[in-house]
């Protein structure tokens, strides 16, 4: 204790949620209900159980970030028409090992589907958050329900060590919390993604009841997937290309790893099926299979452009997704034909390697041959020898700049970039900054006013994604 009296802590919080186990059946627990009454992040419309209908790797000799793609039925008959363009966001679940291994380590394998009740604190001020499910289970809440990988703030540490009967253990997460301790806090916590199994994991003493968790750790949010195809060419389905992360602490991503892990279950049971040769009317169906909780998100300006306006398309990696889906639907308008001169659409792509993660290869090369693309700039960066030393697609407006200043300044062309916001989104900025500096012959402030405007007139447009 002579330690703590030393550090400067934040304040220890007041519990307000009560988990009162009992010893009766839990209720069924629908996903769909239990979020019918929360606020989806930009939603657009009522949840749906999208049904899977395949999935591929589009990068398949990739030994890291594959790209893949799941294809998506949507069942529910009042589903937003949508738009190529349009984003939806995906529910998606924590990795069933992590529950269980959080589980273990809370002492509640025991109680994993157990009834748990969840209600507040006699005399409480606060309010139970809405999207708590009052009657439900410890697994349910874990997998479904709360972010466990949620970044471990200081107050959750402070009240951690209140549940901690090591001294050691205890000092450390004191240390950790303490205004003292920030740059290991900062290297540990935020660096290292030291995670709350990771703590737990190397910290046994400290046992925290249900209650903290649901008090300090973060909702589990959707995730937001913007749409690679056009209703015009598959009517009542959804197509979403996505590339599977891994944490730096080596974890897989919680929402990439999961849907490629459900198109690949789904397509083991289809094979199974087809195996039994069963009919129709026998078809087995596993909704925790082939299954998929979705909503559209709140439509934006980023729009396949109309027919006649030339468009610059850039998006490296799978930033091409909407693109996909502008030029499937141009094609199936018939928007651009080769016998239109002055209609350029220009597509700007990049990825590592030309055998490996070059996706929509052949779909683009189609939309060239039938005047849907009238350009189809591509760069390598762990190749880039291959694409005349452009590593990256910045490289490819710079070097193809005279031509994008025509269409910029002459042509009323309009700039979609879709991608990385924090490198790639920014790159591309100072890229077509110095386009317009040095074919205008005006000052970097004059550029900057000038994109602006660009911008605020809606012909340059970002979705964008960190």
């Amino acid at each position: 204790m002579g330690a703590e009296n030393n550090w400067t802590l934040p304040p220890i919080t007041t519990s307000f949620i009560d988990c009162i186990f009992a010893d009766e059946k839990p209720p069924e627990q629908n996903l769909i209900d239990h979020l019918s009454n929360t606020i989806l992040p930009f939603g657009d419309s009522q949840l749906e159980s999208a049904q899977i209908s395949g999935g591929k790797s589009l990068s398949s000799f990739a030994k890291n970030r594959s790209k893949e793609r799941i294809e998506l039925i949507l069942k529910y008959e009042g589903s937003r028409n949508y738009s190529p363009g349009d984003s939806v966001g995906i529910i998606p679940q924590n990795r069933p090992e992590e529950v269980d291994e959080l589980l273990r380590l809370l002492d509640l394998e025991s109680k994993a589907d157990a009834l748990v009740r969840l209600r507040l604190i006699d005399g409480s001020k606060k309010k139970l958050p809405p999207y708590l499910p009052l009657d439900t289970t410890p697994r349910y809440l874990l997998t479904n329900v709360i972010d466990i990988r949620g970044i471990l703030k200081k107050a959750f540490l402070r009240s951690l060590a209140e549940f901690t009967s090591d001294t050691a253990d205890r000092n450390f997460i004191l240390g950790l919390c303490s205004k003292e301790g920030s740059t290991k806090y900062n290297e540990i916590v935020l660096r290292q993604q030291f995670l709350l199994c990771d703590f737990l994991r190397q910290r046994p003493s400290c046992k925290p009841p249900l209650h903290l968790l649901l008090e300090h750790l973060p909702r589990l949010l959707p995730r937001a997937y913007t749409i690679a195809s056009s209703p015009k060419r598959y009517p009542n389905q959804i197509r979403i290309v996505f590339t599977v992360v891994t944490t730096t602490s080596g974890k897989p991503g919680i929402c990439t790893s999961w849907l490629k892990e459900k198109y690949e279950s789904f397509a083991d049971l289809s094979t199974q099926v087809a195996n039994l040769k069963l009919s129709s009317d026998e078809k087995i169906n596993d909704p925790i299979c082939d299954q998929v909780l979705l909503y559209f998100r709140k439509p934006n300006d980023f729009r396949c452009p109309d027919p006649g306006i030339p468009s610059i398309l850039i998006g490296p990696g799978s930033g091409i997704a909407p693109f996909v889906g502008f030029l499937e639907h141009l094609a199936c308008e018939g928007g651009c034909q080769k016998s239109e001169k002055n209609i350029d659409r220009c597509l700007y792509f990049g990825c590592r390697y030309p055998n490996e993660d070059q996706i929509y290869k052949d779909d683009m090369e189609g939309f060239m041959s039938r005047g849907v693309l009238t350009k189809n700039r591509v760069c390598f960066s762990r190749d880039p020898e291959k694409s005349n030393n452009c590593k990256y697609v910045q490289d490819l407006l710079y070097e193809d700049r005279d031509e994008i200043y025509e269409l910029m300044k002459n042509r009323n062309c309009k700039i979609f970039v879709c991608g990385d916001a924090s490198h790639m989104a920014k790159d591309v900025d100072a890229t077509i900054l110095t386009i317009l500096r040095e074919k205008s012959g005006i000052t970097n402030e004059e550029a900057v006013l000038e994109l602006k405007e660009l911008e605020k007139s809606k012909r340059y447009m970002k979705d964008v994604w960190r």
